[in-house]
């Protein structure tokens, strides 16, 4: 009797065992009436509601994975398992049916899948799903699909992919660095095309976008470095396009701006190096940094009208622009925005522009420029190396040359500083070589750091009474200088202050000087000098080789009281007058 029970149990044992590994024949029913022979062996969890997910391989090891829409005990199979079949390289094809609804996460990461069928069912790839498989081929079904987290990144073999028509997003780095990808569809239904999707696939040529009902939004990097994308076609439907998102496609020539258009981001086209025309829809209210940054061949910009900001860097290194029109509502031109465009040769700044940034119009081929009066504040560099301007019309609400403000400005050959003006700021016209004449107003209060530094023609200049701030190294190399009269607001004469002033032989003193810093006079022709008798400190190399008689207004022990560096060869060896009382 115990020989009987124990044969039945073994029996019962071996028949269960042979229908969980079994193939199944038959369709979702498996009655065998359409002969299709699924995979063995796997291992199912279900769900408790007549579904199931398949776990993972079981004890499988075929290569071609064909799975069933229902598990031996009959429930419907709606899910693959996260990492369910994680590095089987054993695998080279994958057949899923149209039970299933979602992929995990790295199901099928990192085996060694080349033919893929997805079901008509799936609407959920997930996260890293086939990462770095040798796929060559995929049918991606006609599923209402979200394509997940890098669900292909790294396949390398794929040359076209055909995504199923009802696709509705391509997540974040869906399908990036598909090295071989040439030609992809973007279905009219896709609301999204995630972060770096399809960034660095280097040989795509050609992104098919369809048209449809909804609004799509291409996020940043989303085909950075695409590098072979020739021309650009948007569908009319979009509506935003990310940072970077197209930045070094070198070869796109055209785009065009769908009038949905309301958001571009920051450098989204920049170093395009071949694109020639952009043309802006109205209603764009928000543009990013750098848009067309380096887009050397750009030669026609046409900005929306109702543009009120123009962007930081927008067309800066736009190298064969010529000409630009700027909106009439503008209000703000920011950094850069126009910055080494050296071929625009006329700039018209709309009457309500209040700001101006930072290297706006550095290096432009403009030759005059008129700043409206509604301008209220101007950055640094604004004008810098412009090399053919001559004249400007300064705004009167601006109080302030602004640093590097006519830099390198070479055909500028005189410039009379508004009565307005306060300050001069540092190198405001550093390097303008052919800058011979300079008015400065009676109530200047103060010039920076090497404003006429290296200013080479400069003759002569009248420093104001008001004046109270000599910058170091701001008369520095003006070779033809040959007099100055330092106002009696200035106690301490800078570094360098006059160095290298060739020419400069003549040197006054209306005010009580302490202090005269290294090198302040030094490569001049002054060969005589008076000093005050309020002089406290002289630093090395205050004054050049040529110096060889001082005058001191004070006695002969105030004289000897001044700190005196011991690297003053010229000035220690040179006779001293004294004309101060004793007393």
């Amino acid at each position: 009797m115990k020989k009987i029970v124990l044969l039945a149990v073994c029996i019962l044992t071996l028949t269960l065992a042979f229908a969980s590994c079994n193939i199944i024949n038959g369709g979702e029913g498996g009655d065998g009436t359409d002969a299709v022979k699924y995979s063995k062996g796997l291992r199912f969890e279900p769900n408790g509601d007549g579904t199931c997910y398949l776990k993972d391989e079981g004890i499988f090891d075929g290569e071609e994975l064909i799975i069933p829409p229902r598990s031996p005990a009959g429930d419907r199979v709606v899910g693959i398992g996260e990492s369910a079949f994680t590095g089987k390289v054993n695998i080279r094809k994958v057949v899923i049916p149209d039970s299933v609804v979602e992929i995990g996460d790295s199901a099928f990461e990192r085996c060694g899948i080349e033919e893929l069928v997805i079901g008509d069912g799936v609407t959920k790839i997930g996260r890293r799903a086939f990462v770095n498989c040798p796929l060559k081929s995929v049918d991606f079904g006609e599923g209402e699909t979200v394509i997940g987290y890098e669900a292909f990144r790294g396949v390398e073999s794929l040359t076209e992919l055909n995504l199923s028509p009802n696709t509705k997003e391509i997540e974040d780095f869906a399908f990036y660095r598909m090295e071989k990808l040439e030609r992809v569809n973007i279905p009219g239904g896709v609301t999204r095309i995630g972060k770096e999707a399809f960034r660095d696939c280097h040989k795509l040529s050609e992104p098919d976008f369809d048209e449809g009902d909804a609004e799509l939004v291409i996020d940043e990097y989303a085909f950075d470095s695409c590098y072979e994308i020739v021309k650009l076609t948007l569908p009319e439907r979009t509506v935003s396009i990310g940072s970077c998102a197209f930045q070094f496609c070198g070869k796109i020539k055209s785009v065009n701006f769908p009038t949905a258009l309301r958001s571009i981001g920051d450098y989204a086209f920049a170093h395009c190096g071949v694109l020639s025309e952009a043309i802006l829809p109205d209603g764009l209210s928000d543009v990013g940094v750098g848009v067309f940054y380096e887009c050397t061949k750009m030669t026609s910009v046409r900005l929306p009208s109702d543009m009120t900001h123009l962007p930081d860097k927008l067309l800066m290194c736009c190298r064969a622009l010529t000409e630009i029109s700027l909106p009439a509502g503008l209000t703000y031109i920011g950094d850069g925005a126009l910055d080494a465009c050296i071929k625009i040769t006329e700039i018209n700044i709309p009457e309500g522009v209040t700001y101006i940034g930072d290297n706006a119009f550095r290096g432009t081929a403009i030759t005059s420029i008129t700043i409206p009066d509604s301008v209220t504040e101007m950055g640094n560099g604004v004008f810098s190396a412009c090399l053919k301007l001559t004249s400007v019309d300064w705004p009167d609400k601006v109080t302030v040359i602004s640093e590097r403000c006519f830099e390198h400005c070479d055909s500028l050959t005189a410039f009379i500083v508004p009565e307005w003006v306060t300050s001069i700021g540092s190198q405001a016209f550093w390097a303008c070589q052919n800058l011979s004449e300079v008015v400065l107003p009676e109530g200047l209060q103060g010039i920076g750091y090497g404003s006429f530094e290296y200013c080479t023609a400069l003759r002569e200049i009248i420093l104001p009474e008001e004046l109270t701030v000599l910058g170091n190294s701001s008369f520095s190399k003006c070779k033809l200088l040959q007099s100055v009269t330092i106002p009696e607001g200035i106690t301490v004469i800078g570094e360098f202050v006059f160095d290298g002033c060739t020419a400069l032989s003549e040197v006054t003193f209306n005010g009580e000087i302490t202090y005269i810093e290294r090198c302040a006079f030094s490569g001049t022709a002054i060969e005589e000098i008076t000093l005050p008798a309020s002089l406290k400190r002289i630093d090395y190399d205050a004054f050049g080789v040529s110096l060889k008689r001082v005058i001191f207004e004070g006695n002969e022990a105030q004289f000897a009281d001044i700190n005196i560096h011991g690297d003053n060869d010229a000035l220690l060896s040179a006779e001293v007058m004294y004309i101060g009382s004793d007393n």
